[in-house]
């Protein structure tokens, strides 16, 4: 199994199932442990789980699964006969190997958290730009290579100078998040939202076609303006529809496609959808 087709198994599992499956991993190496003898220490195969497990469910998950790493290499030690100095090596070597592993545990949990900030809008939460281009190019060579069609949806927040000018930059900012979040309940788990940069968000919406983006379109943008009325934020919303099922276009080009159907939205008089396909 390729490594990236392990961590997308590993990404479907529950936490449960990774921690059990981790911390059985670390008693199987305590018993390998004792059977190879305590000379032939097996003692780096002990950061596998202990690094899958803070990935995955956490860094207090990490934690627990190097102590019972620590605990099941020290009792394989203790199982050892002839050992010189026994019990101060399996003790001074327990703490050096619980101090690895919770210095690898924290830069781990620490690239992760940079990693995760470098592709996230740091206001909403949803994707950013680059993240979004980065799934677009990877989504864009599963279509081509199944045939499958492909939809972007390019929407830009109408009178959004408005609101912040009345209203304030903290509304303007909650109205952002306000789109985010109705954006990220009413689309499927496979679908990709970002937010492009200002007030505007991009959607990637794999296997679909036209009329069945159009209907969630519409049920998302009188969502969003029953929200905006709540709020008696002078907002609307224009959203450009582009479906693909010929994929001679660049992501860069596919994106510029959409953007430019949002723009004939806005210049319709705004609050506005306009869909076209690309075959």
């Amino acid at each position: 199994m390729r490594l990236s087709g392990l961590t997308s198994y590993l990404a479907q599992k529950s936490a449960i199932w990774i921690l059990g499956n981790n911390i059985l991993f670390v008693i199987i190496l305590g018993v390998v442990d004792y059977w190879t003898g305590y000379s032939r220490s097996i003692s780096v195969f002990y950061l596998i789980p202990v690094l899958i497990s803070t990935w995955y469910t956490g860094v207090l998950s990490g934690i627990l699964v190097a102590l019972i790493a620590v605990l099941s290499t020290t009792v394989s030690g203790i199982l050892t006969p002839h050992l010189p100095d026994k019990y101060f090596t399996l003790y001074w070597n327990a703490i050096v190997r619980f101090l690895f592993f919770i210095t690898s545990i924290l830069i781990l949990n620490a690239w992760k958290k940079e990693r995760f900030y470098a592709r996230m809008d740091y206001l909403t939460g949803i994707n950013n730009r680059y993240n979004f281009f980065e799934i677009l190019r990877a989504e864009l060579e599963r279509c081509r290579r199944f045939n499958h069609p492909l939809s972007i949806v390019y929407m830009d927040v109408d009178n959004f100078k408005t609101v912040n000018d009345q209203f304030g930059h903290k509304s303007g900012d909650e109205l952002l998040k306000l789109v985010a979040k109705t954006l990220t309940d009413n689309f499927r788990s496979v679908d990709t939202i970002a937010r492009l940069g200002g007030d505007e968000f991009a959607i990637l919406m794999p296997e679909t076609v036209s009329a069945e983006v159009e209907v969630k379109i519409r049920m998302v943008q009188q969502s969003l303006l029953e929200k905006m009325n709540l709020k008696k934020w002078p907002a609307t919303f224009s959203f450009g529809i582009a479906v693909f099922t010929n994929f001679t276009l660049s992501p860069d080009e596919m994106i510029k496609t959409a953007d430019l159907l949002m723009y004939k939205a806005k210049q319709s008089g705004k609050n506005c959808i306009i869909t076209d396909r690309y075959e």
